[in-house]
């Protein structure tokens, strides 16, 4: 199938001009190895996100090369808007004080507080029956240090790593050891310490080599500690963005998450759905080698498969509008504090106004067969893929 669309907004996202991006293509499944895949969507020129029969796994299988992301995520995520504030000109036991009487604000962006609210706490809150008060914490990808509150106000020595030096140093302010480097850096010698728990919030989907970021992790755990990982649904995610989205390099199912932990020695012991997937697990070194998992797509569930691509990407009625030119609108629902869905998606044949999230409009051609080729209207270098 064909599809060409125009942009009508794209909310905290932006394109990408393709001819600064070098890519690369790889061969089998980044999760299970499985050589066993299929494309399911190909934007000209940029992006392709392929299935994996063995594993459920939805990976960009072309993308930006390493060197790529490591460049965006130092200097291109988000601005190094950290500033010496009236705050952070304060003596340090000045700021100690405050921070006990203001109940451990946050900064944020550098430009003002905000107090964490209980989303900074499921974490801790996922993760309490496991820790104690003595419990040492990583958070892996911690950014200004949020997710660590919690675990700080109830005992616990908590640690960072970040690829942003902005961010990682904003975490610092706040009794967080951080420090700004590559998760495939991280040594037993980094803190010199081994840790209790390891948190990664939405991170697993942005690394490339999935299977380096938890031996990395191992490195620093101890024996029969934990990890909790949060990634996206694959179920529940709007696909159209998943596609275009270069950032979210994988697009975790369950079973493919089960997957990735088993090969690396983690037994899963809690698991929640929803717009998201976390899971807590233990780090076992002397469990036997994890069976082979079952296939779940083969010949005969291969129609179900791509029903589910299409209604995720072109909306449950896609059918109804082919060839018509119609518009998908998506907002991001947690910056709405309606954290239920991760996005609220609505289609139509009329534009409607967005105040936050995307609106795309497109139309399609030809036979309902995988993958979807995506063109943009009026670009003749190819289909730009979206970043933050």
């Amino acid at each position: 199938m064909r599809v060409h669309y125009t942009i009508e907004a794209l909310g905290p996202l932006h394109e990408t001009p393709l001819e600064s991006v070098p890519f690369e293509t790889v061969q089998e499944c980044p999760v299970c190895g499985s050589e066993k895949f299929m494309d399911v969507a190909v934007l000209e020129n940029s992006l392709t996100s392929a299935w994996c029969h063995s594993c459920s796994h939805l990976f960009h299988r072309k993308r930006p090369t390493q060197e790529w992301h490591d460049h965006w995520y130092q200097f291109s995520w988000d601005k190094p808007t950290l500033k010496k504030t009236f705050f952070h000109r304060l003596p340090q036991g000045v700021r100690n004080l405050l921070k006990r009487v203001m109940g451990f604000y946050t900064v944020k962006r550098g430009i003002g507080f905000s107090k964490p609210g209980d989303k900074m706490r499921e974490i801790f809150e996922f993760c309490r029956p496991v820790i104690s008060p003595r419990s040492k914490v990583l958070d892996i990808g911690c950014g200004y240090g949020n997710n660590l509150f919690a675990f700080v106000q109830y005992g616990c020595t908590a640690c960072g790593v970040d690829p942003s030096p902005h961010r990682a140093k904003a975490a610092t302010f706040f009794g967080i050891r951080a420090t700004n480097i590559p998760i495939e850096r991280l040594e037993l010698d980094t803190f010199q310490q081994r840790f209790d728990l390891v948190i990664s919030n939405h991170v697993l989907e942005h690394v490339l080599t999935p299977h380096l970021f938890l031996s990395s992790i191992r490195r620093v755990l101890s024996p029969g500690g934990w990890i909790c990982i949060t990634v996206p649904n694959v179920e529940n995610y709007l696909l159209l963005e998943q596609f275009f989205y270069a950032l979210h390099a994988h697009c975790f199912s369950r079973e493919s998450l089960t997957t990735l932990l088993e090969a690396n020695k983690f037994l899963i012991h809690r698991v929640t759905e929803d717009f998201q997937i976390r899971v807590l697990a233990q780090y076992r070194p002397d469990a036997k080698d994890p069976v082979n998992p079952r296939s779940l797509l083969n010949g005969d569930r291969l129609s179900p498969l791509k029903e589910f691509i299409f209604t995720k990407c072109l909306g449950p009625d896609y059918e109804r509008y082919e060839g018509q030119k119609i518009f998908c609108q998506w907002e991001d629902l947690a910056s709405l504090k309606k954290l239920k869905y991760h996005h609220h998606v609505s289609y139509s044949s009329e534009k409607y106004p967005t105040k936050e999230g995307g609106v795309v409009r497109f139309s399609w051609e030809g036979p309902r067969e995988l993958p979807i080729y995506f063109f943009k209207e009026g670009d003749k270098k190819g289909a730009p893929f979206w970043v933050k």
